[in-house]
């Protein structure tokens, strides 16, 4: 009886020790995910701010032959 009890323990720690690895494994997953998640909405965030300046520009440079003074003063405020 003495080596059922031993057998079942063994079975117990190599099924802890299996299911520790493998819940490690779903940890790394779900971290490497996440990561290049973040690192896509950085890249996204980047592109958008840089269409965002470079509208801002555009406008400006085009408002900078406008008639009215506090137009094209606007516009070299927001170049500057």
């Amino acid at each position: 009886m003495q080596w059922w009890v031993e057998l079942t323990e063994i079975v117990r720690n190599i099924g802890l020790f299996t299911g520790g690895a493998f819940g490690l494994y779903l940890g790394w997953k779900r971290v490497t995910v996440a990561n290049r998640q973040a690192e896509a909405q950085t890249r996204l965030t980047e592109l958008t701010r840089r269409g965002h300046v470079a509208e801002l520009v555009n406008r400006s440079v085009g408002q900078l032959g406008d008639e009215k003074l506090e137009v094209r003063l606007g516009s070299i405020f927001a170049l500057k």
